[in-house]
């Protein structure tokens, strides 16, 4: 079994309410594909150096590029930070206390104790935001993706669902 799914597994064993398994993965590289086409992935805007507010979009794929190599931080049995690198910036949602349908991801403080906007759960070929599991990271755009691509939140159950899955690697 692969830690992929074995990860997704966990996911769902406690989204079930059934036994809770632990098992740490913190610190796992990972590159995170648009599952439509996987030549593409999530990569921080910008310059080599990282600080809050910057923007995350679509680019080529390149585990060589700073800006695409992220880190799995588990936090309990399937919910976890996505760290740029060894950064200290996570994936967070923009804005506080409720999320909308293109609510922009951007880096934010690992910890910043914002556990509403930075901890997501990987299910399936989704990606949810922890606190308001009914919203998925999404790229914008057509299901063609392209360098550039806004990666924002977006209602899981409505919208392109083509822009909503993705391919998690676990290295």
């Amino acid at each position: 079994m692969s830690l992929k799914h074995l990860s997704t597994s966990i996911v769902a064993v406690v989204l079930t309410g059934g036994m809770a398994v632990s098992f740490d993965v913190s610190s796992q590289e990972i590159q995170i594909q648009n599952a439509f086409d996987t030549n593409y992935c999530l990569h921080k805007a910008g310059s080599d150096s990282a600080s809050n507010g910057d923007n995350v979009h679509l680019w080529k794929c390149d585990r060589n590029n700073s800006n695409s190599k992220w880190y799995w931080r588990q936090v309990r049995y399937g919910l976890g930070q996505i760290e740029l690198g060894n950064t200290g910036y996570c994936l967070s949602k923009k804005g506080r206390d409720s999320a909308s349908n293109g609510d922009n991801i951007h880096l934010w403080d690992c910890n910043s104790g914002s556990i509403s906007n930075s901890f997501w759960v990987p299910n399936y070929e989704k990606i949810h935001l922890y606190n308001y599991g009914n919203y998925c990271l999404q790229k914008q755009g057509t299901y063609y993706p392209r360098n550039g691509d806004n990666i924002h939140v977006w209602n899981c159950q409505s919208g392109h669902y083509a822009n909503k899955e993705w391919i998690i690697h676990w290295y």
